[in-house]
């Protein structure tokens, strides 16, 4: 659309227009490229959860691998997901029954800090007062929700990207009519 009474809205809808092409490349990428993207994001969540383990399941936590906010996206990750472990559940960290207490249910984050490291890792989740332990692992997880609400999700990103193409189409026969008039 063009108007020569505002060369601003003009723009305005051009970028949108440009928005809307680069959201769908985008879509259209992931989806052929999911095999890719699904590697990529497993390689980084295990090399984390691999450095997690190493510092505080099997070794003494003295010199750890990972940053305290490293450690904190580790534990808050679980917790929002509702998992324990990359893969297995509690059973990726060991035999000895400890869990670092995001895989806790009612754990929220408040001890997370220590100088010492010790809250980085619970014997128990319900001795230690955080609730019941998930038993799913995060990749098992993560999974079941992208197949239980996959399809929610592409339609809700179709119809924002139908919701654009709408109100740019409205601003131009807008802008049409302004012309006229």
């Amino acid at each position: 659309c063009y108007s020569k009474k505002n060369d601003e809205a003009v723009v305005s809808t051009q970028s949108t227009g440009v928005v809307v092409l680069l959201e769908v490349a985008l879509i259209i990428v992931c989806v052929v490229k999911k095999d890719d993207v699904k590697e990529v994001v497993l390689d980084a969540a295990d090399d984390l959860f691999s450095r997690y383990k190493l510092s505080y399941f099997d070794n003494d936590g003295s010199s750890p691998n990972v940053t305290a906010t490293e450690a904190l996206a580790v534990n808050v990750m679980m917790g929002i997901v509702g998992c324990c472990g990359l893969t297995n559940g509690s059973v990726y960290w060991g035999s000895d029954g400890s869990v670092p207490p995001g895989c806790c249910s009612d754990w929220s984050g408040e001890s997370i800090n220590s100088s010492d490291f010790s809250d980085y890792k619970v014997t128990s989740c319900s001795a230690g007062g955080y609730g019941t332990e998930y038993t799913n692992g995060c990749t098992e997880e993560v999974e079941s929700i992208m197949s239980e609400f996959g399809v929610v999700i592409i339609v809700v990103v179709v119809a924002v990207i139908v919701f654009e193409l709408i109100c740019m189409c409205a601003a131009c026969y807008s802008k049409k009519n302004d012309m006229v008039a």
